[in-house]
C-alpha cells in the first residue's frame, strides 16, 4: 500500500520523534527532508512540478546502532536481508521496510557514502527534524550521475534559505571548508551548480522574484567557491584533472 506524500512525511517525524524519546539521535535526510525544511513554502514543489519522495533517509550515530536495530524491531519493520552481509564489509548503513506500507527507510550510520562522503558525527545535535541546511545542500550536490528530481530540490533548498553561517541558513564557511579539502567533490559540486543554472535557463515554474533570488544565490556561492583558498591536497589532484575517477560508483559502494 503506498503513502500519500503527506502521510509519509508524518511517518518520517514519527521515526525521529520515536529516536529522540529512546535517547537516539536520529535526522532526516534526502528528499523528504528537503520537504519538512521548505514546510512553509510547499508551492514551490508545485511551481518546480517535483514529485514527492516515496521512501525515507535518516541519519544517526554508528555508535547507537544497537539502539536504533533494536527500535525498528519493536516498531515492526523488516531490516533487509543483506544488511548483516554488507556490514561485514563495513557499510554503515541499514535498510527497513515499514510494516504494512512497505516504504524503504535507508538508516545512514555516521556518514553518507555515495559518489562523495559527507560526515555527520558530531553535527547532528541541536536539530529538530533534518540535518543542516547546509548537509542537506551537500549531499545534493555531492551526486555524480545527478537526477532532474535532485536539481529541482537543490532550488527549492537554495530559494528556502538564505546563505550565511548560522541558525537555519546555509552554512557557507563550512561549505567552502568541506570543498577546498577534496578536489573531486569540488568538481562535482561546481558541475552540478552548472546544471543547475542550465535548467533554470530552460525550464521552471517559479515568479520572477523567485529567479531573481536563485540567481543572486548561485552566483554568490559560485564567487565564493572559486575564490576561497584551496589545500595543497586539492592543488595536487587538480592537476590530474578528470583523467582519472574523482567519485565512487554508487553501485559500487552499495557493495
Amino acid at each position: 500500500m503506498a503513502e500519500t506524500a503527506g502521510s509519509l512525511q508524518q511517518l518520517a517525524r514519527q521515526l525521529v520523534e520515536g529516536g529522540t524519546a529512546r535517547g537516539i539521535t536520529l535526522r532526516l535526510l534526502g528528499s523528504i527532508a528537503v520537504r519538512e525544511r521548505c514546510a512553509g513554502r510547499t508551492d514551490i514543489f508545485l511551481r518546480l512540478d517535483r514529485e514527492p519522495p516515496i521512501d525515507i533517509d535518516l541519519v544517526g550515530y554508528l555508535k547507537q546502532q544497537g539502539l536504533i536495530m533494536l527500535m525498528f524491531k519493536e516498531l515492526g519493520y523488516r531490516i533487509d536481508p543483506t544488511i548483516a552481509q554488507s556490514q561485514e564489509w563495513g557499510i554503515q548503513r541499514l535498510i527497513y521496510y515499514a510494516p504494512e506500507s512497505g516504504v524503504k527507510v535507508d538508516v545512514f550510520l555516521d556518514v553518507l557514502r555515495m559518489s562523495h562522503t559527507i560526515d555527520f558525527k558530531n553535527r547532528l545535535e541541536g536539530r529538530a527534524m533534518t540535518v543542516a541546511p547546509v548537509d542537506l545542500l551537500l549531499a545534493k550536490l555531492q551526486v555524480f550521475r545527478i537526477t532532474e528530481k535532485d536539481l529541482k530540490d537543490i532550488v527549492a533548498i537554495l530559494l528556502v534559505h538564505d546563505l550565511g553561517g548560522s541558525g537555519d541558513e546555509i552554512d557557507v564557511p563550512y561549505l567552502l571548508r568541506r570543498l577546498r579539502e577534496d578536489w573531486g567533490f569540488y568538481y562535482t559540486a561546481s558541475r552540478n551548480l552548472t546544471l543547475v543554472e542550465s535548467w533554470l535557463e530552460t525550464q521552471h515554474g517559479l515568479d520572477p522574484d523567485d529567479v531573481s533570488t536563485m540567481w543572486s544565490r548561485l552566483s554568490a556561492i559560485r564567487s565564493r567557491i572559486q575564490s576561497e583558498p584551496k589545500s595543497l591536497r586539492w592543488r595536487m589532484r587538480a592537476a590530474i584533472g578528470p583523467r582519472l575517477p574523482w567519485y565512487e560508483e554508487v553501485g559500487e559502494v552499495e557493495r
